[in-house]
């Protein structure tokens, strides 16, 4: 189920590569999928972007909180 989600997203993702939405929705799709490294390259890029995001506010992303990054 998860993994879907993170297809769909990376495929909207490359249609609009500067949309902080998918980015959002591909980083907690790898966060509940135990892909930590992919949502750290794209945590890093919405940060390059100039975005910034809160994972506290998203309870998807907890697996990936309290770790060393």
């Amino acid at each position: 189920k998860y993994v879907r989600y993170y297809v769909a997203n990376m495929k909207l993702h490359q249609l609009r590569p500067y949309e902080p939405s998918y980015m959002e929705n591909i980083v907690a799709a790898c966060a509940l999928v135990g892909r930590t490294r992919t949502a750290y390259h794209y945590l890093l890029q919405m940060q390059r972007q100039g975005f910034s995001n809160d994972l506290s506010q998203n309870p998807d992303t907890e697996s990936i909180r309290n770790t060393e990054v």
